[in-house]
């Protein structure tokens, strides 16, 4: 009897060592894996960082190139002060772009000479022109002539095409701007639609830079790129 109690006993002890090193073994475990997770976080923590300075490094990278388009354009802007545009004046079979042009100067009066244009020609349409008329690119020499012309068209700013002599047509409106760039193009026809819709008063285009006004009283606004047409709508859609 005693021989089995201590049999017994001996096999307590035995599974007693046993779970002891099965605890160790698992505390040890436990530890790897602590150490594990200890290192796992550092690493997230030190890519979600990472993740943040390229972040701020992209929208930093956004804004310059933001800026550098814009000055970009500004400066393309600026290499078209010489260049106007003719809007209103049908096409006719065998014309020439040089003769309207000193034929516009003329009936204006304007203190410009055909020896004063570098160019002429009539846009085409790469699409469907939809009735539109397709405008004179005419390029001074000098920014002065631009100016002289457009100086004297808004003196007279009521002549149609049949004060220009083009009696086999019903007279139109014609009307002379500074060419745009491609970008300032978009802007101001996107603008143009919101006059249109009478969500802002009025548009204009100034030495090649697009004015708007919201409304009456108010004071003009330099609009520069797109962005500023959509904030200048949602300014609209709040006041009403």
């Amino acid at each position: 009897m005693t021989e089995e109690i201590l049999a017994t006993v001996k096999a307590i002890d035995n599974k007693q060592t046993e779970l002891c090193k099965a605890l160790l073994i698992c505390q040890s475990t436990v530890n790897d894996h602590g150490w594990m997770l200890d290192n796992l976080s550092k690493f997230v923590s030190n890519a979600y960082d990472q993740f943040m300075d390229i972040s701020r490094e992209m929208s930093d990278m956004k804004i310059n190139f933001q800026t550098f388009q814009y000055q970009l354009n500004a400066l393309e802007q600026v290499s078209l002060r010489s260049t106007l545009e003719i809007h209103g004046i049908p096409y006719r079979q065998g014309e020439s772009a040089m003769g309207i042009v000193g034929n516009v100067c003329r009936v204006l009066k304007a203190r410009v000479d055909e020896r004063d244009v570098e160019y002429a020609y009539r846009i085409t349409f790469n699409g469907p022109a939809d009735g539109r008329i397709a405008p004179i690119v005419v390029r001074f020499s000098r920014s002065l002539h631009a100016e002289r012309l457009m100086k004297a068209k808004k003196l007279k700013r009521n002549l149609t095409t049949g004060d220009l002599g083009m009696q086999d047509c019903a007279p139109i409106p014609f009307f002379i701007n500074f060419r745009l760039t491609t970008v300032n193009r978009k802007i101001f026809s996107k603008a143009w639609q919101l006059k249109k819709q009478g969500v802002i008063k009025c548009v204009w285009i100034r030495h090649g830079k697009i004015f708007a006004r919201r409304e009456d009283g108010m004071e003009k606004v330099h609009i520069r790129n797109e962005f500023e047409v959509d904030v200048l709508f949602a300014k609209a859609e709040i006041s009403d």
